[in-house]
C-alpha cells in the first residue's frame, strides 16, 4: 500500500471551498490498485505540531472521500450528507466511520514513526466515540457489508484489530471461510497481539485457526 499525506495544505482549485483555509489530505493506493482520497478540512490537527507540543494522537474525522477503481465509477462522499433520518444518509455515516478508522490508523502509524525525536509526555484520554446508527439489524449488516468492501484492504483490517476488538470480531464473523483465512493471515504478519480477539478466535475459530496455521 502507498500513502501521501500532507499537512496544512491550502484549498485547490478544483477543491470545494468549506471549513478552514487549511486542510490534511492523504492519498492511499491499495495493492489491488483502488484509490483513495480523504481530506479533513473542518478540525484539521497537525502531526508536526502534537508532536511539538508533546501531546499525544488526536483523532481526526474526514470531510471528504473520493474513491477511484480502475473500470468503475468514481465514487465521491461528503460528511454534509450524513443523515440520520435516512437509510442513504446512513450509509453513508457508515462508509465514513470505516474511512476515518483507516485514515486515523495510517495518521498514528506516522505519527508513531516520528515520535523517537520527540520527548514522550503523558497521555490524554481520547474522544468520546462517534453516537451509534439506529438502523434494523437487516439494514445494518447489508450497509456494513458494502462499506466493508468499499475499504477492503489489509490496513482497515490491521486498524480494527489493533484498535477495535469489538467490532473485528463482528466484521470477521459476517463474511465467508475463504475471506476469513486471508484475514487471519493478515493479522497474524502484523506483529501485534490483540488479546480479546486471539481469546474469541481460540474459542470460536478453533478449526479454522488450524487450517491457516497447516498452510
Amino acid at each position: 500500500m502507498e500513502v501521501v499525506y500532507k499537512e496544512k495544505c491550502f484549498h485547490g482549485a478544483l477543491d470545494r471551498m468549506e471549513g478552514t483555509f487549511q486542510q490534511n489530505i492523504m492519498e492511499v493506493v491499495a495493492k489491488n490498485g483502488k484509490k483513495f482520497r480523504f481530506r479533513n478540512y473542518s478540525t484539521p490537527t497537525f502531526i508536526t505540531a502534537l508532536l511539538e507540543e508533546g501531546k499525544e494522537y488526536s483523532q481526526e474525522f474526514l470531510n471528504e472521500i473520493v474513491i477511484k477503481e480502475e473500470g468503475k465509477k468514481t465514487l465521491s462522499y461528503n460528511a454534509r450528507n450524513i443523515d440520520y433520518k435516512t437509510v442513504k444518509g446512513m450509509r453513508i455515516k457508515i462508509i465514513f466511520d470505516k474511512a476515518n478508522a483507516l485514515y486515523n490508523g495510517i495518521r498514528c502509524e506516522i505519527m508513531n514513526e516520528l515520535k523517537e525525536q520527540h520527548p514522550k509526555k503523558e497521555q490524554k484520554p481520547e474522544p468520546k466515540k462517534l453516537e451509534k446508527l439506529v438502523l434494523s439489524k437487516e439494514e445494518e449488516d447489508k450497509i456494513l457489508e458494502e462499506a466493508t468492501g468499499l475499504f477492503d484492504t489489509g490496513a482497515v483490517v490491521t486498524c480494527l484489530y489493533k484498535g477495535d476488538a469489538e467490532e473485528f470480531i463482528k466484521t470477521f464473523s459476517k463474511i465467508d471461510k475463504l475471506k476469513k483465512k486471508e484475514l487471519l493471515s493478515i493479522i497474524f504478519n502484523c506483529g501485534y497481539e490483540n488479546k480479546e480477539v486471539i481469546e474469541w478466535l481460540n474459542k470460536n475459530e478453533q478449526d479454522l485457526l488450524r487450517e491457516v496455521g497447516l498452510e
